[in-house]
């Protein structure tokens, strides 16, 4: 049987650790690794981890003194031994059949190189409730493709529900090291610009936790939002023709947007059906 390398690293990440740790935990499924890199934790996340670890040897521990996302990352993608990578954030706890669905659909569909879901909306502590699925069903399902056209408006695209071939993510070189933020977005558009295949199944099974403790609602929110349209212009100067200055439009547009107070956002996206 395949295995899985579910991958992904933490820094000061306590408060919701050990709910991710347990997300996988009770996977419907039992054949997975789960690679977590502490990356200079000062907080009681590591010895969570080694608590975990101790516990369930398919957890594995990778200690640095803070090295960053991007070289965290490709540390955990070195280390895994799967044929899959399956990325989870810290905060963004998974459905317990995620795994097992996620690797029957692309076995199923071999003309999908990298596959995501849908995702549940959580606000902040707020408990999660999940829908369980028949298998079969999805398995009958479509999945909705991805265009390179979508990435210029927006990322519509949960990284905690991100699920690739370990060789072609090693094709593209894992993602970037030299980016201090927008990792996932940028290996979108890698994927992408180099002909690969993305799908979203749509169905919740991964998670979007939205608490003040993210940088994105606190002092690096005006970075984060200037380096999103930043990365999207890179990508939009490619294009020919008038859609270059449709997209751009839409890139200084979404950056207002996310200028907004955090509670207006967050009620457009529960109207919007809980995507980001």
């Amino acid at each position: 049987m395949k295995i899985i390398s579910v991958i992904s690293t933490v820094k000061n990440g306590e408060k919701y650790l050990m709910e991710m740790i347990d997300s996988i935990k009770n996977q419907s499924i039992s054949f997975w690794e789960l690679i977590v890199v502490d990356d200079g934790s000062e907080d009681n996340s590591l010895n969570i981890l080694l608590d975990a670890s101790n516990k369930d040897k398919r957890i594995k521990v990778i200690k640095t003194s803070g090295v960053g996302r991007g070289p965290a990352l490709n540390m955990a993608i070195k280390e895994a031994k799967g044929n899959y990578i399956a990325n989870i954030d810290v905060d963004d706890p998974s459905h317990p059949q995620r795994l097992e669905i996620q690797r029957s659909f692309l076995e199923s569909n071999p003309e999908l190189d990298c596959l995501f879901t849908n995702s549940l909306f959580v606000d902040g502590n707020e408990p999660i409730e999940w829908s369980f699925y028949n298998i079969d069903d999805i398995l009958n399902s479509q999945a909705q493709i991805v265009t390179i056209d979508t990435l210029y408006r927006l990322n519509p695209l949960n990284h905690s529900s991100f699920f690739v071939k370990k060789s072609d993510l090693n094709r593209l070189g894992n993602y970037n090291q030299n980016r201090k933020s927008l990792l996932d977005y940028s290996l979108w558009f890698n994927f992408l610009e180099n002909g690969y295949k993305i799908a979203v199944l749509p169905y919740n099974l991964a998670s979007k936790r939205i608490h003040q403790e993210q940088s994105f609602e606190s002092k690096n929110r005006l970075r984060y939002l200037n380096d999103t349209r930043k990365l999207r212009l890179d990508h939009i100067n490619k294009v020919q023709g008038l859609s270059k200055y449709k997209y751009t439009f839409i890139a200084n547009f979404m950056f207002l947007y996310g200028l907004f107070p955090q509670y207006i956002r967050r009620a457009l996206k529960k109207q919007l059906g809980n995507k980001e």
